[in-house]
């Protein structure tokens, strides 16, 4: 039976939350709207943002009662999307559940679906991402693909960066 925890275990839930949001977020100083593509991805209809700072604002954690992290835990966050001036651009709202434990090198893979409202529409991101890597600033990269507004069938990828705690580099790139 999973339980939603916010306080037990400080210091595994700190580790946790790092982990979470690091995978669960678009992040980095950045562009206020989309940028205005040329050659091959304006002729692809490509929106590109990049360079955006993604901020935890809320995160929430459910695991599965165990002191240590552990299949089946996972977490939702939420998050504000700014350009390089503090601008607010977006949101984010995501779900992350540890799917699976490999044994060799003690990484955890991690499951994340995400809302993102952007100007014009909304993109919705998924995939598989080494939590331990994350954690680690190594970029991770996760499908795209344009729900509603000017991004609506559209495909492509979000990659984000952890680079401080509960911020992110990311970019967002969809084309269709």
């Amino acid at each position: 039976m999973s339980r939603t925890t916010a306080t037990v275990r400080p210091a595994r839930l700190a580790a946790f939350a790092v982990t979470v949001s690091s995978a669960l977020v678009l992040a980095g100083p950045g562009v206020a709207s989309a940028a205005s593509p040329t050659g091959e991805l304006a002729s692809r209809g490509c929106v590109v943002f990049e360079n955006l700072t993604d901020t935890v604002v809320a995160l929430e954690m459910h695991d599965q009662g165990s002191p240590a992290i552990e299949v089946g835990d996972g977490a939702t966050v939420h998050d504000v999307l700014t350009d390089a001036e503090g601008r607010s651009v977006g949101s984010l709202t995501g779900e992350m559940s540890i799917v699976f434990a490999r044994q060799s090198d003690q990484h955890f893979i991690g499951y994340y679906r995400e809302e993102i409202q952007l100007p014009g529409g909304s993109v919705r991101t998924a995939g598989l991402v080494d939590i331990a890597g994350s954690t680690a600033g190594v970029p991770q990269t996760v499908a795209a693909f344009g729900t509603s507004g000017r991004y609506r069938g559209k495909l492509g990828t979000r990659t984000y960066q952890l680079v401080a705690p509960n911020v992110y580099l990311t970019n967002i790139k969809v084309c269709g």
